[in-house]
């Protein structure tokens, strides 16, 4: 049985409702019940959920505070959620030796110069990037039965959480969608993301590894290739990162290699789907 905590996220429902289809699955929410869904707060102990522990195969966690603003503004708040609780439900875990996903972030480079492999020097520059940096290295040494997964962003032109969603009905239904030049990264497909933790899962693979895809965009350029491809209505205009009024730095170059995923897992992610 898979123990998925946290399902209210796009990553978490997603990964919830594939896993329905293939094995028997729990998740956990701060916001709903069902009879496979608990409520569950990361915040609390991890053993005050009354779950049968020892059908418990694997576990993944999903729920984090991953809005980078948010984090900036709120770093005790989000520190608490992203490093303090996640550390402690590792720690219960390993009690119960029960191998664990969980997800850093491309965040941990400071995107000077892109194209990160798992072996590059990590130097976050914010807070949401430093937390989860944080949370590599304890996971790193203290559980050796530890999948880490420094995840791009995710790429889906009909899940409505996507960040990809809202870009298309920004641009629909504006006269304008502004979009920099300057900020690049590696975006991967929703399917190809379940195809690789679950192979993760099912052969124990373990350490870190880059879930990303194989292209990289600009914000721009993928404002671009959405409007062609679905015939959009808004214009796009090109802009930089220092033109945006923002209250902290945004790493420009974010892109990522996927080349450890290709090798050990035997899985190419596909071409980004625009239709």
């Amino acid at each position: 049985m898979i123990l998925i905590i946290g399902v209210d996220g796009l990553l978490g429902n997603f990964l919830f409702e594939k896993f329905k289809l293939k094995s028997d699955v729990i998740g956990t929410s701060r916001k709903r019940f069902s009879i496979n869904i608990i409520q569950y707060d990361i915040l609390n102990p991890l053993s005050d959920l009354v779950i049968e522990w020892e059908k418990i195969e694997s576990v993944i966690i999903t729920a984090a505070c991953s809005n980078v603003g948010f984090c900036e503004l709120n770093p005790h708040f989000s520190n608490e959620i992203n490093y303090v609780a996640i550390t402690k439900i590792i720690k219960f875990l390993k009690t119960k030796n029960i191998p664990v996903v969980i997800f850093s972030s491309e965040y941990v480079f400071d995107g000077q110069y892109g194209g990160y492999t798992e072996f590059s020097k990590k130097s976050p520059n914010t807070h949401y990037g430093l937390q989860k940096s944080k949370l590599e290295d304890y996971v790193i040494n203290f559980y050796p039965k530890s999948t880490i997964f420094r995840i791009s962003k995710l790429f889906s032109i009909s899940n409505k959480n996507s960040f990809v969603f809202k870009m298309i009905n920004e641009i629909n239904n504006n006269n304008f969608y502004n979009a920099a030049v300057d900020q690049f990264f590696t975006p991967i497909n929703l399917e190809d993301c379940f195809k690789i933790i679950l192979y993760a899962i099912s052969f124990q693979k373990y350490g870190v590894f880059h879930l990303c895809g194989n292209d990289n965009y600009s914000r721009y350029s993928l404002a671009i290739k959405l409007k062609n491809s679905l015939k959009l209505n808004g214009k796009i205009n090109k802009c930089f990162v220092s033109d945006i009024s923002l209250d902290y730095k945004i790493p420009l170059n974010l892109t990522m290699s996927c080349e450890k995923i290709k090798k050990e897992f035997q899985i190419n992610p596909k071409s980004l789907k625009f239709i």
